[in-house]
């Protein structure tokens, strides 16, 4: 039952923000498949995010649109066009309130090598100008 505690904490946060329409995303890799790989990381995270803002879909629909081979692209790349630039795009007002993206079981990605990269654009993330993005991961070290 190792992770079991961190995992509910997860779920909690989770629930809560959802509840509140302040959670921007929630990724849980835990049990494998297409959520144990990063590779499908920022179109998930992309996904959910659009559906915080009118404004901000359009921005990710728009980043999508824009390249067609966005797949075949690295982890970081997808990051940037799907995620940053369309944050980076949003007026002030777009998100009144701060937005939580919740990460459990970092560790249980299928390839170590891609979760400082996922670190690296959760980081890059939260530095966006005039937008209030909370990160919460839970990994065992």
């Amino acid at each position: 039952m190792a992770g079991t505690g961190k995992s509910t904490i997860a779920l909690t946060i989770a629930r809560e923000y959802s509840d509140k329409k302040r959670l921007g995303a929630s990724f849980f890799s835990r049990g494998g498949g297409d959520l144990a790989s990063t590779r499908k990381f920022a179109a998930t995270v992309a996904v959910q995010l659009a559906e915080t803002s009118p404004e901000l879909c359009r921005h990710i629909a728009d980043a999508a649109a824009s390249s067609r081979r966005i797949h075949g692209l690295g982890l970081y790349d997808q990051w940037e066009k799907l995620v940053l630039q369309p944050l980076a795009q949003l007026d002030r007002e777009a998100l009144p309130h701060p937005l939580v993206v919740v990460v459990d079981a970092l560790d249980e990605c299928d390839n170590n090598d891609d979760v400082s990269l996922l670190i690296r654009c959760l980081a890059a993330a939260v530095t966006v100008e005039h937008v209030n993005l909370k990160v919460f991961v839970t990994t065992h070290l």
